[in-house]
């Protein structure tokens, strides 16, 4: 393989060097850049650079032709495709897919420049460099593919995905809302993406303390969940909770209370002074109208030494209420709560 090849390409080098017919050349040079490209996946990786590197200094002989770009990428890209449907050396196909994605990148500049829409070029850089994990480029060539196709889905999709891979965030909601809005896509992949990146927004909002931000996005979040898990079909479209730093740590709290009965729990209490003072929280869905708490009062050995009780009227659902127990005993330096009385 390795000599008739190099020997393929000793041919269309001399037969170039002779050649002045347009057409003629154009096609010798795309598949002298095949070859080139089949070279580089035959050869074992440290001889494999080489061909590369022809393939770079070959176009840029050739100027503004783009045929040679799109017959190098074209070979690269099919086996990188080849490869990942089989699983096998992922190392291997990205490496494929990269120089892909910078061979069809250069066709669809040079197309640009001469003023011909192709959309499959760039879309096909876009795609290439997405596989290879490289999203901002991938975004850049996408976006060129649906400004020759507004109406391409596929396209707008892969931007989207890399967009929000990229974590440009603002700029995957907006291709996703194209997606839904102009394109009346009912794809839950799309509103899969505009939920993760409304999160992921939330989340930010929330680590720079703007709780409007957070609550915004949040919303948003929200919608968007339920919109994806209704067109994914899933018996159950509620939203996963998704908290601020404040919310998950009282909810913290509230689940390490220290005493809890009938929905009510005491979230904190401690000695101060003359009095055990403490936070209870109703848990339940209703006013409760009244509560009594009873509290064992302790001495530094733990020997119980009498005990105190305080009273609560009117606690509101979800409210925490500040308490405080009187104590008379001087010695007094730890408590038990026994009972709560809930009417």
């Amino acid at each position: 393989f390795f000599t008739s090849a190099e020997s393929a390409l000793e041919n269309f080098r001399l037969g170039l060097a002779r050649e002045n017919d347009a057409e003629k050349r154009l096609q010798a040079s795309k598949e002298m850049t095949t070859v080139l490209g089949n070279l580089y996946i035959e050869s074992e990786e440290d001889s494999r650079e080489q061909y590369l590197t022809q393939y770079r200094d070959f176009t840029s002989q050739m100027g503004q032709l783009y045929g040679p770009h799109e017959a190098f990428a074209r070979v690269l890209f099919d086996k990188a495709e080849d490869m990942r449907s089989m699983k096998r050396k992922p190392e291997l196909y990205k490496d494929y897919y990269t120089y892909a994605a910078e061979a069809y990148a250069k066709a669809a500049d040079i197309r640009r420049d001469l003023g011909e829409t192709d959309v499959n070029t760039p879309l096909f850089a876009g795609i290439a460099y997405l596989n290879a994990e490289e999203f901002a480029p991938a975004a850049k060539y996408l976006n060129m593919a649906v400004e020759l196709d507004p109406n391409l889905e596929q396209a707008w999709f892969y931007m989207e995905f890399s967009y929000y891979k990229a974590e440009q965030y603002d700029d995957a909601i907006k291709a996703g809302l194209f997606i839904d809005q102009t394109l009346g896509s009912t794809d839950p992949q799309v509103f899969q993406i505009l939920w993760q990146s409304y999160k992921a927004k939330a989340v930010a909002a929330d680590n720079a303390g703007d709780p409007a931000g957070f609550a915004e996005n949040k919303r948003l979040y929200e919608d968007a969940y339920i919109t994806y898990a209704t067109y994914k079909g899933l018996a159950d479209v509620t939203p996963p909770v998704l908290l601020s730093k404040a919310e998950e740590k009282e909810k913290d709290k509230i689940e390490s209370a220290i005493y809890e009965k009938d929905n009510v729990a005491i979230l904190e209490a401690k000695v101060q002074g003359r009095f055990i003072k403490g936070v209870m929280l109703n848990k339940g869905t209703a006013t409760i109208e009244y509560v009594e708490m009873t509290i064992d009062l302790k001495d530094a050995t733990g020997e119980i030494v009498g005990s105190t009780y305080t009273e609560k009227e009117n606690l509101r659902p979800g409210v925490q209420t500040r308490f405080e127990a009187a104590i008379i005993q001087d010695d007094v330096t730890d408590f038990a709560i026994t009972d709560l009385v809930v009417e």
